[in-house]
């Protein structure tokens, strides 16, 4: 098992543990260290802290990664799982994915927190994306659903800001696509 000891670049060997104290084992959890991150088979990783790469990531048969409540695990590139991989989100965690989500074989992906997904999500096998959290797809979805209490937004913001002028409020917001949206309605 590998901990995320403080936030940085996923491929930072000072940032990881393999204890859950805070003492740095100066290693990488995935096979060689290089930019193309391979997790392999049967290994753990617990990401506590705002993780980023650059690096694709593939998930291997039997490991796990949990992003836990109040962390952020941004990938700029693809994330494929494979076998029996699993990637679980807990309430309050973040996972982004600034290319496409593959989930192959048996791959589980259990959203409870927010999955934010530039590109395309696609099922094969007899894999899952299932959870209570949301869900924002800037491609399509194929192979599969999206299932338990999952919502799909129909919006991917790009921004969103508040500033204060005059005793009122301005909201600003760009979106960097939209399906089947007629309107948006604020709430206070």
């Amino acid at each position: 098992t590998y901990y995320s000891i403080n936030d940085g670049d996923y491929l930072n060997s000072d940032i990881w543990s393999q204890s859950s104290g805070e003492t740095p084992c100066y290693c990488v959890p995935d096979d060689d260290g290089l930019c193309g991150i391979n997790i392999p088979s049967n290994r753990t990783i617990r990401i506590r802290h705002n993780i980023s790469t650059s690096c694709g990531i593939y998930i291997g048969a039997n490991s796990k990664i949990i992003v836990e409540s109040g962390a952020v695990l941004s990938l700029l590139l693809n994330a494929s799982m494979i076998g029996d991989g699993i990637l679980e989100v807990e309430s309050g965690a973040t996972v982004n994915v600034g290319g496409n989500v593959n989930l192959n074989g048996n791959a589980t992906v259990t959203n409870n927190g927010n999955f934010n997904v530039s590109g395309n999500l696609s099922f094969s096998g007899s894999s899952i994306f299932c959870g209570s959290g949301t869900l924002s797809i800037g491609g399509n979805i194929s192979g599969g659903t999206p299932c338990g209490n999952i919502t799909v937004l129909p919006v991917e913001l790009v921004y969103f800001k508040g500033d204060a002028r005059n005793g009122s409020i301005l909201l600003k917001w760009e979106t960097a696509s939209e399906r089947s949206n007629d309107y948006f309605e604020i709430e206070k």
